[in-house]
């Protein structure tokens, strides 16, 4: 197990993400921690870090007088980290219409915001959200970055690129059903200026999940190879090694997940190897569903406790979990995790980079990927 290691995961301090909206013009020190500074190097122990107008200005073995104005943290025996990154994340809150353009749930900004805070104390202090309502998540995005916002940096597609009647259609998500068409479509999204542009490239038809139409290979590369034309990366939800061959053949940046229907082929790994295309490893959402319905106590530890009120954990313990069930998804997942996390690890051991990714809105699930990738 990680062991969450004591992380002290200070959001405030992660320079990139969050300066002055989060310190307030302050300065910080955390004296006599262990330092892991994302380098590679080797943790350093005792060491004092200063923080000053959002910027890391002294780093230090050894022992320093810390003026009396500087807020002061203890640091012993915790660690000190740089800010993590969820690179597969559904930021909630936004709209859900129907297909004739009625309000079947309204807009609830608050529990996107809410949802922000939870990766925060976290320690995620960058996310990427892989497909929603485009002006929901990009307005909210806008306000990250003009600091209207306390909040992660928030990457964003906007709206996901799928075909009509496929795993994720829907009046938020972009369909195409043929080329050249289909770059109409394309033009509008990335006219509003996606950071990486998330398509889903999926038949399922396995377990729990009923068969779906998808894209025929030659659109799916035209809209790979016509989204890097434009500049534009690309990320592509795919379950299968199939899919996943033609998307890397056309050129995709990357996976938002591992395959997971079965184990990858030997001949497959040195080709993801050789593109230095990354893979999110989003392990956690199929863990979390089956634990949601087999052992949901896990939602009563602290951290949980603390980004969530006890409505939201007994919605998620009944509701939720009565929903996973219902689905057959429990069990199904179950067996979709064992793959998942038999080829992260051959692809890990292959030198293929793998980021953090959850599949889900949910901060401390970040901690039990991290878990699951150690395992």
């Amino acid at each position: 197990m990680f062991d969450r290691l004591k992380l002290v995961l200070l959001a405030l301090i992660a320079a990139a993400s969050l300066t002055a909206t989060s310190l307030n013009g302050q300065s910080l020190a955390i004296r006599n921690t262990t330092l892991i500074d994302g380098t590679g190097d080797e943790p350093r122990s005792n060491v004092t870090v200063i923080v000053e107008d959002g910027r890391f200005s002294t780093i230090s073995p050894l022992i320093i007088d810390i003026p009396e104005n500087i807020r002061t943290i203890d640091g012993a025996g915790k660690y000190l980290i740089p800010g993590l990154m969820d690179v597969h994340v559904h930021v909630p809150g936004n709209a859900l219409l129907s297909l004739d353009g009625d309000i079947l749930r309204p807009e609830n900004k608050g529990l996107g915001i809410s949802t922000l805070h939870s990766f925060l104390y976290s320690g995620i202090t960058t996310i990427y959200d892989a497909g929603s309502n485009a002006d929901y998540i990009l307005a909210l995005r806008a306000d990250e970055r003009s600091d209207k916002l306390l909040s992660p940096r928030i990457f964003a597609s906007g709206s996901s690129v799928t075909f009509p009647g496929s795993w994720g259609a829907g009046i938020n998500s972009t369909l195409i059903d043929r080329w050249p068409d289909g770059k109409v479509a394309l033009d509008r999204n990335f006219a509003r200026n996606p950071d990486l542009q998330k398509i889903t490239y999926e038949n399922f038809g396995a377990g729990a999940n009923a068969w779906v139409p998808s894209f025929p290979d030659d659109v799916i590369t035209s809209i790979i190879q016509y989204a890097k034309l434009k500049g534009v990366r690309t990320t592509i939800h795919i379950s299968d090694e199939a899919h996943a061959r033609i998307a890397l053949a056309a050129g995709v940046d990357t996976f938002a997940h591992p395959v997971a229907v079965g184990k990858i082929s030997n001949s497959f790994i040195p080709l993801i190897a050789k593109s230095g295309v990354v893979v999110a490893s989003t392990l956690a959402v199929f863990d979390n569903i089956v634990k949601i319905v087999e052992a949901p106590d896990f939602l009563d530890s602290e951290l949980f406790r603390a980004v969530y009120t006890t409505a939201q954990i007994e919605d998620m313990k009944s509701n939720m979990g009565a929903r996973f069930a219902s689905l057959g998804w429990d069990s199904w997942f179950k067996t979709t995790l064992s793959y998942s996390m038999e080829n992260v690890k051959l692809l890990h051991d292959a030198g293929v980079t793998i980021a953090l990714g959850t599949d889900r809105a949910i901060g401390p699930l970040s901690h039990r990927e991290l878990e699951l990738y150690t395992e």
